[in-house]
């Protein structure tokens, strides 16, 4: 097994769990439809959460292509990315209904300190990571904050919303997060 198949398969792993974990909590939410009290924040997260899952599968292969060897340390914070991208979208659904019910609402708004904490922290990773992966050379440090600016403002936003239980905050955050992700998505290549 080559090393790029090697790195990627257990990344896939990861992704692949962190994928079957919101599509089981949606699960677990259609089911006990009767139940829920219905709010569009969290399902609508939970889909963003699940393209930002499926664009850093698609993205993860061209992190391994071509690498001959590949020593645990260069992994770790590729590690920390996927760990944070679990632990945050699995804190965006519910884990189980109780019996007596669910507003999701005020699940969301329970949940939102630990996520956007969660979500800012994994950017601070991938940024910090990219400036390491990816030196600046002759291009310089404008150069570099220029191609971070998508990670510098999600990090931003985060930190905004976490301490700002104001809605239309979240509102506006998670639209954007979920417009940006398509957007991003659909350019998306592997290979080549």
């Amino acid at each position: 097994m080559s090393v790029t198949g090697y790195v990627s398969g257990f990344a896939g792993i990861i992704v692949g769990l962190t994928a079957a974990n919101l599509l089981t909590s949606f699960h677990r939410l259609f089911r006990a439809s009767g139940k829920i009290t219905w709010d569009w924040m969290a399902p609508l997260l939970g889909i963003q959460m699940l393209l930002l899952t499926v664009s850093v599968w698609w993205r993860s292969y061209n992190w391994y292509a071509g690498i001959d060897s590949y020593p645990l340390y260069a992994f770790i914070p590729d590690f920390a990315i996927l760990l944070s991208l679990f632990l945050v979208v699995s804190a965006v659904l519910p884990d189980e209904i109780p019996a007596k019910g669910l507003d999701l609402r005020r699940f969301y708004l329970a949940q939102a300190p630990y996520i956007w904490t969660i979500y800012g922290i994994g950017s601070l990773i991938v940024f910090v990571h990219a400036y390491f992966r990816h030196p600046m050379g002759e291009a310089g440090a404008l150069s570099f904050l220029l191609w971070q600016w998508p990670n510098l403002l999600a990090i931003s936003i985060a930190v905004v919303i976490r301490f700002r239980p104001h809605l239309w905050l979240h509102y506006a955050a998670i639209v954007g997060f979920m417009s940006y992700t398509t957007y991003r998505n659909s350019l998306a290549v592997i290979g080549g």
